[in-house]
């Protein structure tokens, strides 16, 4: 007769170990499908900021002494910059590139997402 009082325990020596490196694998299946969704919507994106870029080229050609319109050609330039290394990059090498950026930079990094943010709340009104 077995004795149920007794100070016999399960056993889950490894069950640790194991259990993260399910846990590793699964996030790294999950990286790979996000990344792979982002690379084949890579395209689009590029061609919308070439779009964007178009655009305020347009805006920044009117007036070439007006501020607003240098600003703008500024704008054009770094969105064509932006198309250009979307397009031409994979998804590792943009988000190694923003990682540094972030690191090198974090008061510039906070302060875009600050915008980026105020912008959309506008834009969204």
């Amino acid at each position: 007769m077995e004795n149920i009082g007794s100070n016999s325990q399960p056993n889950f020596e490894g069950t640790e170990s194991n259990t993260a490196e399910q846990l590793s694998q699964v996030g790294e299946a999950a990286r790979r499908q996000a990344f792979k969704q982002i690379d084949s919507r890579k395209s689009v994106l590029a061609g919308q900021l070439q779009g964007f870029a178009s655009k305020l080229k347009g805006i920044g050609e009117e007036g070439k002494d007006d501020p607003v319109q240098k600003l703008a050609g500024t704008a054009a330039q770094l969105a064509e910059r932006a198309a250009d290394v979307v397009a031409n990059r994979s998804t590792d090498e943009l988000v190694a590139m923003g990682k540094r950026e972030m690191n090198a930079r974090p008061v510039v990094f906070l302060a875009g997402f600050f915008a980026l943010g105020f912008l959309s709340a506008r834009l969204l009104r």
